[in-house]
């Protein structure tokens, strides 16, 4: 742009100096005022057309070379520019982004070899569409399909179906993650779509949490049966005991069956929870309610109303609450609401020792209070997680710090 400046600045200039001169000269020679009128309007016209087709001279190479350069961006091969000085500097410029444009091209071409090998000898299906017909489909894609002839079929005649912007197929659908891609290349709609059998990992999986299960179930019981029938064990075969005696055994085994079966009751939430069904709430005084309930102070400051559950947030304050007053009775507890781009985060602060470890504070079964069954904060996180929000823990100088955040 600036060399195109300074072209049509000289060129003025020179026009401009032409024509002064050419009117002063005439001038000093006493001819008429209307010659030098007539004169100068045809000089002006003269200098103008030829400073047009002087500009046009310089600037047309390089407006071919610009055009030419991005046609050959586009993916054009079969044009090529010519001009009348073979010579020239812009003809030379014309042979080397040929040149460079066919060997990206080759370029291109041994990448787009190597990778239709890869995707070809690809173990799980993959395809590639064009427009919406099937470019390309490696093996394992054919062997879903009872019929060969699939290239050039289109999506709805293959049966997928589009939602959401990903492609779903009934043959991906159970014991599959199937997952795709749309882009536009060239102003060509393109889809890659592509599928992974994960029916392995699923019963991996499925062992992993039955033995979870079990060992975590066995590991409960047996805290609790233990107990009970060592203290059975003792009223059976000890001497007789005073009524005081029997009632302290017996309230001991009271103790034990109903933490076994408060675990039991937490441990089948983890797996109850309904869907959550936001309404605008009094979040205030629903962390008002839950910290009365349990005997704890709390001030709350911030917005007073939120978006959510009050159900499943009523159970996730109790559960945060609680796991504040088990680490520390006398703590005192603090609530902070606030919105922040369409997101809601409430903020729950307490006095107590703080987290003793964060890492796996969220852990079900996790925990490191006497009394504790690891259940409440993992439920907690399930709620928000509901909510479609999430809860990150720290401490700060004062104690644990507890943020939740879900969408406005």
């Amino acid at each position: 742009m600036q060399q195109t400046h300074r072209v049509m600045f000289t060129l003025t200039l020179v026009s401009t100096q032409i024509f002064t001169l050419s009117l002063t000269t005439l001038f000093l020679l006493n001819f008429s005022p209307l010659f030098l009128v007539s004169f100068g309007l045809v000089l002006a016209y003269v200098l103008c057309f030829f400073s047009f087709k002087a500009y046009q001279f310089w600037s047309q190479p390089w407006q071919d070379l610009i055009a030419f350069s991005q046609t050959k961006l586009e993916g054009e091969k079969n044009i090529t520019l010519k001009f009348k000085d073979i010579n020239s500097s812009a003809q030379q410029l014309a042979l080397a982004i040929t040149e460079l444009s066919e060997s990206q091209t080759h370029t291109q071409r041994h990448a787009h070899i190597i990778w239709y090998d890869i995707f070809e000898h690809w173990q799980e299906p993959i395809a590639v569409f064009q427009q919406q017909q099937l470019m390309f489909a490696n093996h394992a894609f054919k062997r879903h399909f009872p019929h060969t002839a699939l290239i050039g079929d289109t999506l709805k005649k293959l049966g997928f179906n589009e939602q959401q912007g990903q492609l779903s197929h009934s043959a991906f659908s159970q014991k599959w993650h199937s997952s795709s891609v749309a882009f536009k290349q060239n102003h060509t709609a393109w889809w890659f779509y592509s599928a992974s059998n994960i029916e392995h990992s699923l019963q991996q999986q499925h062992k992993q949490s039955q033995r979870d299960i079990v060992r975590i179930m066995s590991h409960e019981i047996r805290n609790s049966l233990t107990p009970i029938a060592s203290l059975s064990d003792t009223l059976l075969t000890n001497g007789p005991f005073n009524p005081e005696q029997v009632s302290k055994v017996l309230e001991r085994i009271k103790q034990r069956s109903e933490s076994l079966l408060s675990f039991i009751a937490a441990y089948a939430n983890l797996s109850t929870l309904p869907p959550a069904q936001q309404r605008w709430t009094n979040i205030a005084q629903l962390c008002h309610e839950q910290a009365t309930t349990l005997g704890m102070s709390l001030q709350f400051q911030g917005e007073q109303h939120a978006a959510l559950d009050p159900m499943l947030f009523e159970q996730l304050l109790l559960n945060i609450f609680k796991n504040s007053q088990q680490a520390h009775p006398s703590t005192q507890l603090k609530a902070h609401c606030y919105h922040d781009n369409h997101v809601q985060v409430l903020v729950i602060k307490d006095t107590g020792p703080g987290f003793a470890n964060l890492d796996n504070a969220l852990n079900p079964l996790f925990t490191t209070k006497a009394e504790g069954q690891g259940l409440g904060l993992s439920l907690c996180q399930d709620i928000i997680q509901l909510h479609g929000g999430d809860i990150h823990l720290s401490n700060d100088d004062i104690g644990a710090v507890v943020t939740l955040s879900w969408p406005l």
